[in-house]
């Protein structure tokens, strides 16, 4: 879904899990096309008032917090919502 949104910059993030097990989570999914940090001490997460790892925040360019952070599995629509908003901001 990414390739559909060039103007939007997607960012994995992992904390509190060992590096090999994030690169395998990274490889099973085909997510190499999108860069990734890792959080060993969770400080990014808490940035953005994330209590989980399964959270979506929504950022705009200069750091202000689109929409709430959002947790668990998102639908493709629910998600396309989200990124159509983050464009026309």
């Amino acid at each position: 879904m990414s390739r559909d949104y060039p103007d939007i910059r997607f960012l994995g993030v992992a904390g509190l899990d060992q590096t090999d097990a994030y690169e395998a989570f990274v490889d099973e999914y085909g997510l190499e096309h999108i860069p990734h940090a890792i959080d060993p001490d969770r400080s990014l997460f808490g940035h953005f008032g994330s209590a989980t790892q399964d959270a979506w925040s929504f950022v705009l360019a200069d750091g202000t917090v689109q929409a709430q952070t959002r947790y668990g599995e998102m639908s493709d629509a629910a998600l396309r919502s989200y990124l159509d908003a983050l464009e026309a901001a």
